[in-house]
């Protein structure tokens, strides 16, 4: 009975000095106790852009009967979602994801987490994971400018034109201007912060 859990079926037979065999007249079954073990992991890379992004975690079961995982997960900024208790068959593996919303914030900010679990064959088993996500650098930008311009023969005329910064990271912006007319400026570059 140490080799699986539930409802195992045995036989048992008496024969008599003839070789007659009784049968027996009691159960046929035996339920052998369920027990619980198992491993929790993850490779998954912990450097997260904003955005949706998912964790995969991986449970083996190695207890002696299939079981049903129960899920918690924790983070300081309360990025991480919920997820529904896993079953995983005997000695089977089972993935699942935990969603990651990362708000649009400064690259390199952490949220610590922790992800537990608890086996429902047996309650007092149960493993735990942690780790750190660290908001991966995005670059982006805008750019707009006068649309609505007119001026004289031999008139200089300004336009005005304005590059945002959409990613989360200070970034050095490159541009150019030209034209078939004359321009004052027409090139440089600026070093913008987030947003």
């Amino acid at each position: 009975i140490d080799e699986r859990g539930g409802l195992r079926t045995v036989t048992f037979e008496v024969a008599d000095s003839y070789g007659v065999a009784v049968p027996a007249d009691f159960g046929a079954t035996i339920d052998v106790n369920k027990t619980s073990s198992f491993t929790l992991s993850t490779s998954s890379d912990m450097n997260m852009a904003p955005g949706e992004n998912t964790i995969t975690f991986t449970i083996e079961n190695e207890g002696n009967f299939e079981d049903t995982f129960t899920i918690s997960s924790t983070s300081l900024n309360g990025w991480f979602g919920d997820v529904d208790p896993v079953t995983v068959a005997f000695e089977g593996t089972s993935d699942f994801d935990i969603t990651v919303t990362v708000p649009h914030v400064a690259a390199g900010i952490q949220d610590m987490w922790s992800v537990s679990v608890v086996a429902s064959n047996d309650v007092t088993v149960e493993d735990s994971v942690s780790g750190t996500v660290v908001v991966d650098t995005v670059t982006g930008h805008t750019l707009t400018g006068d649309t609505d311009l007119s001026g004289n023969p031999g008139d200089t005329v300004t336009y005005h034109f304005t590059i945002l910064n959409t990613g989360n990271a200070q970034e050095k912006m490159d541009y150019t201007v030209s034209s078939s007319w004359a321009v004052s400026t027409p090139g440089g570059s600026t070093t913008l912060n987030m947003g």
